[in-house]
């Protein structure tokens, strides 16, 4: 009997999507902190680190609902939400 994917499909988009928009994020921090700034110490540093977290979480999710097969391929997805931003 298959198992439906759509669950771990749709978990792994949108975990990918959080770590492409965690890239971005943290960028912007990186850029705005003046130099020989800590980052450690700037709030949107640390929302992008949790976002990362959030879509590594869903990621590891997405794996137990559905074929690494099928979920590896669509982490392409954080490199495209990241080129936009």
């Amino acid at each position: 009997m298959p198992q439906d994917s759509s669950a771990g499909v749709f978990v792994a988009l949108i975990g990918n999507s959080l770590i492409g928009a965690s890239f971005s994020i943290m960028k912007v921090a990186h850029d705005r902190n003046p130099p020989g700034g800590n980052y450690l110490m700037i709030p949107m540093w640390w929302a992008g680190t949790l976002l990362m977290i959030l879509g590594e979480l869903g990621n590891l999710v997405a794996y137990s609902l559905a074929k690494p097969s099928l979920i590896s391929p669509l982490g392409a997805v954080s490199v495209v939400v990241n080129v936009p931003i």
